[in-house]
């Protein structure tokens, strides 16, 4: 099995929209997998508190998104 398409859960994920010339072309959301039944990724939009489902996004594995506010956790320090 290849699983080189998997994405990382709770990483940040730019959804795709074209909602008019004047409008954001992204959405910042959160990554929470994959939906079932559906093509495409789930996404957590933090600004309309909706999941919503999208096939063209754009991840960024290299950071995590902080629960407490909307920072950048460039790494997660983990206990020996």
């Amino acid at each position: 099995m290849d699983y080189s398409n998997l994405k990382i859960f709770g990483c940040p994920a730019y959804s795709h929209v074209n909602e008019g010339k004047l409008e954001p072309h992204v959405k910042k959301c959160i990554f929470l997998g994959y939906g079932s039944g559906v093509k495409g990724y789930r996404l957590y939009d933090p600004k309309s508190h909706k999941v919503i489902h999208s096939r063209n996004v754009t991840f960024n594995e290299n950071v995590m998104l902080s629960s407490v506010k909307d920072t950048v956790i460039s790494s997660i320090d983990i206990g020996d």
